[in-house]
């Protein structure tokens, strides 16, 4: 492939340095190409762009000059275009001057740690008057690092063969390369979060179709509990029922108002106590006993004595005193062993 090394001279180009501080390597090429719109006078602009460190240097050309070329290498299929300051040979520090074979003026260039730092071209080299009023009138020369006096002997460079310091951000198209990293690293990542995004609303649509599914198991275990509602309080009446019959069955018959009275009648005479006040309230007994003879007082103990003797009582307690009497309390059995006794 045939091509054509253009150079072209610092005479025809308006130098920039940017500031690209925090610009991703990746957004770089787009951030030059805004620049270069931003900063060029030229309808049609041609442009070189690199970047060191925290610096972007522009270059910028009238576009009809790179049409001149072309049409006077017809044969040429491709063309590099460079800046004539590409052609330096950086300097640790300090100032550089260049001219170009066969074309009027020269540049000087401003270095600090073989990285540019400015960029000034004059048709002659300036005097030492010349140069303390340029000075004086831009102090911003003075800020980047301009000394206050140029060299004494200054040797202008001639553009060899030296090694370019820099790779243009901004390449012509017919000069990209086959594979465009970036733009293939863009489009990965773009492909990569739409994927991801995918996979995210799948999960998610995965999450909700459960949730769903756990909804209406939980809707249809409700009903059927609400359907079944009625079914288990009747079946909680009818267990109560069967409970009560079995306590029901599992108790003794209490004994007969007619078996206490006929219990307490054969044995309270005996003792000189008449029975007054009686209260049955089953299994309780509470009853007043009053003497059968005038004066003679009642022995409590024997009262409480008989009561606990009897086969049919037990727990007797003296409760109060009731007008000429006393009343007592006690509660009855319900053993079939009393039972039995009761009949015998």
């Amino acid at each position: 492939m045939r091509a054509v090394r253009i150079v072209i001279p610092r005479s025809l180009c308006l130098y920039q340095r940017i500031s690209c501080l925090g610009v991703p390597r990746l957004r770089l090429a787009s951030f030059a190409q805004i620049q270069v719109q931003s900063h060029s006078p030229f309808a049609r602009t041609g442009s070189f762009a690199l970047q060191q460190d925290q610096w972007l240097h522009l270059w910028l050309w009238n576009k009809e000059l790179e049409d001149q070329i072309e049409a006077g290498h017809a044969s040429a299929q491709r063309f590099l275009l460079w800046p004539s300051s590409l052609l330096s040979t950086p300097a640790a520090s300090g100032v550089s001057f260049q001219r170009l074979p066969q074309a009027p003026g020269i540049e000087l260039l401003l270095w600090s740690k073989r990285q540019l730092v400015d960029s000034l071209w004059f048709e002659t080299l300036p005097t030492p008057v010349e140069w303390s009023e340029l000075l004086a009138q831009t102090p911003e020369l003075i800020a980047l690092g301009w000394p206050p006096q140029l060299p004494d002997k200054a040797t202008a460079q001639t553009p060899g063969k030296s090694v370019l310091w820099g790779r243009n951000l901004t390449p012509r198209p017919e000069s990209r390369r086959a594979v465009q990293w970036p733009t293939f690293i863009n489009a990965g990542l773009a492909v990569a979060t739409v994927g991801m995004m995918a996979w995210a609303a799948w999960t998610y649509g995965q999450k909700i179709a459960a949730q769903q599914v756990l909804d209406e198991g939980l809707q249809s275990s409700q009903s059927a509990a609400a359907a079944l509602e009625p079914l288990l309080r009747v079946r909680e009446q009818a267990q109560n029922t069967v409970n009560w019959l079995h306590q029901a069955d599992s108790l003794v018959p209490q004994p007969s108002t007619g078996t206490l009275l006929s219990s307490l009648s054969s044995t309270w005479p005996r003792q000189g106590v008449v029975l007054r006040e009686l209260e049955i309230s089953a299994p309780t007994v509470q009853a007043t006993f009053v003497s059968a003879t005038a004066g003679s007082p009642i022995k409590l103990t024997t009262i409480l004595d008989q009561i606990a003797s009897n086969p049919l009582f037990y727990d007797a307690r003296f409760i109060d005193v009731s007008g000429d009497g006393f009343k007592f309390s006690w509660r009855i059995k319900a053993s079939a062993d009393s039972q039995q006794q009761v009949q015998e």
